[in-house]
């Protein structure tokens, strides 16, 4: 029986018995290339050592992107999203027989090489490509927003019910890729509805939002899931406001003295960087 002592007992036992390989592996971003210490130190930043292997191959990815033509793009986009799903429907289908439901209490090596090793995650980031150069090279109408974004949310709706249905693996990849895409498409153009959303502290909670995951886990486990105090869970929905106010207090702190202070300084004095001009084909 799978309990919250020994989910989070696994959560966290390969960066227990090799405290130095994960600490040289999430110092140096590598984290996720080794499954199992993926989640080692800050458990979120496995992200970032995905996020840092896109990084790395952007640049060369930006060329062969720029000769798409929108045809092709759209091609890409649903070729990565089926791609994203077949690897963890793969995955399921071909598991040991008699292995219980994969679910997020599952940190077995097969689920974490699933769940975060950096080519399988490669797809969704191709994905997003393919829907960046959409948008640069389509006639940008704010009347398209409404529809975009209605079916983008709709998507996320019937993927979370979906959720208590299709498993675990299939709906933590690329399931929900076609519907976000949809709602960063409608708001990139953009329309007069969407004006609120320029509110200034909303503007520094989206600032603010990368720090926010980043140190999220740190107060989540205390509060959450601490086995002895448990007293802003203890007390629903007051608890989890107290918390979030917290957090977006702490992550917005950390942006304006931490974050956009090293930004200014890591950035080049002189950066001059010439305006995307896609060349459309006769194709487009």
């Amino acid at each position: 029986m799978i309990t919250s002592e020994n989910r989070y007992a696994a959560f966290f036992a390969f960066s227990e018995h090799h405290f130095l390989l994960s600490s040289l592996l999430v110092l140096l971003l590598l984290q996720a290339w080794v499954p199992p210490a993926a989640l080692a130190w800050n458990s979120v930043a496995w992200s970032l050592s995905v996020e840092a292997f896109f990084y790395a191959i952007f640049p060369f990815t930006l060329t062969r992107f720029s000769k798409f033509s929108r045809s092709v793009l759209f091609a890409v986009v649903i070729a990565c999203w089926i791609a994203g799903i077949a690897v963890s429907a793969g995955y399921l289908a071909l598991r040991p027989a008699g292995m219980p439901y994969v679910s997020s209490a599952d940190w077995s090596g097969a689920v974490q090489f699933v769940k975060f090793f950096p080519l399988v995650r490669l797809p969704e980031f191709v994905m997003g490509m393919a829907c960046g150069f959409l948008f640069l090279r389509s006639e940008h109408k704010p009347r398209l927003a409404f529809p975009l974004v209605g079916l983008g949310l709709l998507g996320v709706v019937l993927t979370t019910v979906a959720s208590k249905f299709v498993p675990y693996l299939v709906v933590h990849t690329a399931l929900p890729g076609p519907a976000f895409a949809a709602i960063v498409y409608g708001i990139a153009l953009q329309p007069k509805w969407s004006a609120w959303l320029s509110f200034r502290p909303l503007v520094l909670f989206g600032d603010a939002s990368y720090s926010f995951y980043l140190l999220h886990s740190f107060f989540v486990w205390p509060f959450f899931h601490n086995f002895k105090t448990q007293a802003l869970r203890n007390q629903g929905v007051l608890g989890i406001l107290a918390w979030t106010v917290m957090m977006l207090t702490i992550s917005s702190l950390v942006y304006k003295f931490i974050e956009e202070p090293a930004r200014r300084r890591l950035r080049p004095k002189k950066t001059v960087i010439p305006p995307f001009q896609p060349a459309l084909s006769a194709a487009d």
